[in-house]
């Protein structure tokens, strides 16, 4: 088993995701304690209000389809019916505006943090390799990650609130009806787990390989090496190379998003043949006259929307895992172990000789030695002011 793989599994399951949600919420905590709570209640209210319009609109269509209309009845149904519409829509801006303060804020709060904590390691961390990848990946993952994580996270929360209500109206008609509509988002949603999981092993493996297409760009773009570049005919070489490795990028995604597509287009196909036995079904029952008008409308909108909702949680829970992944390298980078820095010590004043002897040295990742046994005497005069 793969280094990252061995991460990933241990990375899988609930219990790791409420341990990053906690993680998560202590780092944004340091900026804004009241984020988290604010976002909760937003949620739930947005979430809750369309149900109780859907209910609201069922009991004013069965109203109109029976013998006597108390029109002053269905008159105060439709203004509360607009007045949750209305505040829906307030409270949604409201979310919006409030998201987007914080989350500029935090951005920059964290990605200060990241440069802060990559300027106190200490040489030894950057003769590793290891250390320029896991900063890479940390740079990938730091732009609005971590916000989004906890976003998607409360989100859940409030859709959960949704899917139960819609999932309870439809129990109301026929308990049969719920392992129907709840088959086929479940299997989406393994299969999304899965793509999820290999597009951050691909992004994970093939970081080392964009940091070599980076260096490439970065020489033939910035004039740092533009003499050597042209006396010895580098600039084909490094171009080829940079499309090499993009061309290898690009299959992977792409098979990867073909797979996906594929996968999700057969179950998508069964999930029509369900809905349409389904909404048969129901308006088989209203036009027998088992239920109205209105339920049959309120049963046929519950269907859709409690696939919707479902839908949605696994979808995005799947989103948490993908972004729980990525922001799992922003963690690691902050746990590294800093540098530690004194300023006490000798006070050098006068610098007269340097002295290498038999000094040997290799890369961790490599057996052969770049340096060895090398000896060498510098004589320097150096008066400190």
């Amino acid at each position: 088993m793969t280094k990252v793989d061995f991460y990933m599994q241990k990375k899988n399951g609930l219990i790791s995701s409420l341990r990053f949600f906690k993680k998560a919420i202590q780092l944004i905590g340091s900026l804004s304690r009241c984020y988290v709570w604010v976002q909760l209640f937003l949620t739930i209210v947005l979430n809750v209000s369309p149900v109780l319009s859907l209910l609201i609109m069922q009991m004013i269509l069965n109203a109109l389809q029976l013998a006597f209309v108390d029109i002053m009845h269905i008159i105060k149904l439709i203004l509360i019916y607009v007045f949750l519409d209305l505040i829906q829509s307030f409270i949604q801006a409201l979310a919006n505006l409030y998201t987007s303060k914080v989350e500029l804020n935090f951005n920059l709060w964290l990605k200060k943090k990241l440069l802060l904590k990559t300027a106190s390691l200490s040489v030894q961390d950057f003769e590793a390799s290891e250390t320029y990848d896991l900063i890479r990946r940390a740079q990938y993952a730091e732009n609005g990650s971590i916000i989004y994580f906890v976003n998607t996270s409360i989100q859940i929360i409030g859709v959960l609130i949704s899917s139960l209500s819609y999932l309870l109206i439809l129990f109301t008609l026929d308990i049969k009806l719920l392992p129907c509509v709840l088959f086929v988002p479940i299997i989406k949603y393994i299969i999304s787990v899965k793509i999820n999981n290999k597009r951050f092993a691909l992004v994970y493996n093939r970081a080392p390989d964009e940091r070599k297409q980076w260096y490439w760009s970065f020489l033939l773009t910035n004039g740092v090496a533009v003499k050597e570049l042209k006396l010895n005919n580098l600039a084909d070489f490094f171009v080829s190379e940079f499309e090499k490795l993009t061309n290898i990028f690009n299959n992977q995604d792409y098979n990867l998003s073909k797979k996906s597509i594929i996968q999700m287009l057969i179950f998508t196909l069964i999930e029509q043949i369900i809905d349409g036995c389904i909404f048969l079904y129901i308006i088989l029952r209203g036009i027998g006259g088992e239920i109205l008008i209105g339920s049959v409308v309120t049963y046929t909108r519950s269907i859709i929307q409690a696939k919707s909702s479902v839908k949605n949680i696994l979808s995005k829970y799947a989103e948490v895992k993908r972004h729980e992944l990525n922001i799992s390298q922003i963690y690691q980078l902050l746990d590294l172990t800093e540098e530690e820095t004194t300023n006490s010590g000798i006070k050098i004043t006068s610098l007269e000789s340097i002295e290498i002897n038999n000094l040997s040295y290799r890369y961790k990742c490599s057996k052969k030695y770049v340096l060895k046994n090398y000896i060498c005497l510098f004589d320097y005069l150096f008066i400190s002011s």
